[in-house]
């Protein structure tokens, strides 16, 4: 008598079922647009620069990001590096490090190309956060934002 367990492969399609939707730089519909080919190496390209910028944010090395600031993502932090490293130092000390990266994104939106990274941290593992870099053609930030993980886009992130 054969034990009465799912088959591997209905396993794995589930599992598939159940995971893909929550990473959605990952997911690929079966039959791509036919723009596809030219928007996945922008895709690339914006998914290591967002990368990039995390990196240098996450670890506190605040002046390349604040030179990747045009004025308008500077205008949030009143012109100020020495308030934009106030705001990240607080967020350090409020909620940790990333614990665990739940998904990357990159969406256009008016005239922008938006990074976005959702993840949980330390001091609040149950709660998500999305951090929004909206890109110009350059790679330059002209809005940030960390917003609470499913809120949209507002009108100006920054």
């Amino acid at each position: 008598m054969r034990p009465n367990h799912p088959r591997p492969a209905r396993l794995l399609l589930t599992l598939a079922a159940l995971l893909l939707p929550a990473v959605p730089v990952l997911a690929a519909s079966a039959t791509p647009p036919a723009a596809a080919p030219a928007a996945a190496p922008a895709n690339a390209a914006v998914l290591g620069r967002g990368r990039q910028l995390v990196t240098w944010f996450y670890a506190q090395n605040l002046t390349p990001v604040w030179a990747a600031f045009l004025p308008s993502a500077r205008a949030g932090f009143g012109g100020n590096l020495t308030t934009f490293q106030s705001y990240r130092a607080n967020g350090v000390t409020t909620y940790g490090r990333e614990r665990r990266l739940i998904s990357e994104e990159v969406r256009v939106q008016d005239g922008l190309t938006y990074y976005l990274r959702t993840a949980t941290f330390e001091k609040g593992p149950d709660v998500q956060w999305t951090l929004v870099f909206g890109l110009d053609s350059l790679g330059r930030v002209a809005e940030f934002a960390i917003i609470g993980a499913g809120q949209n886009l507002p009108e100006r992130v920054s």
